[in-house]
């Protein structure tokens, strides 16, 4: 809403057109282009899609995790541990090998998917006057 001397006070003309260039590091780029790119709704856009990332993001991971967990109890050599030419691997060391890589790949691939169909979606949505 316009003053007097035509300057608009509402939440909306105080925020920044853009994130800021130290804050586009830490952050996810959908995020920021969620963000940058809408001319409407900028706070909803950005934070919807990061906690897109992060949630489907930490699903992932906890999917990751009990796959290899029951992966674990399965395969001979994540149970036993295997011998690499003098040095003895144990089971548990494999098994957390393994957990670790399975979590941050399942992790990663639904956060980044996650966040590329939110992205889509405030793209399509009128409400976000994507440009």
């Amino acid at each position: 809403m316009l003053n007097a001397f035509g300057v608009e006070h509402t939440p909306i003309s105080k925020l920044r057109k853009t994130v800021p260039d130290w804050a586009t590091g830490p952050l996810p780029a959908s995020t920021v282009k969620a963000y940058d790119r809408s001319q409407k709704h900028k706070m909803r856009a950005g934070a919807g899609n990061l906690a897109a990332k992060l949630g489907a993001g930490a699903a992932g991971g906890a999917v990751g995790l009990g796959v290899a967990t029951v992966a674990g109890k399965k395969l001979k050599p994540l149970r036993e541990g295997v011998k690499v030419g003098e040095h003895f691997i144990s089971g548990g060391t494999l098994r957390g090998w393994t957990g670790s890589t399975l979590a941050g790949a399942t992790g990663g691939a639904a956060g980044g998917s996650a966040g590329a169909m939110h992205l889509s979606h405030v793209k399509s949505d009128p409400k976000y006057g994507y440009r």
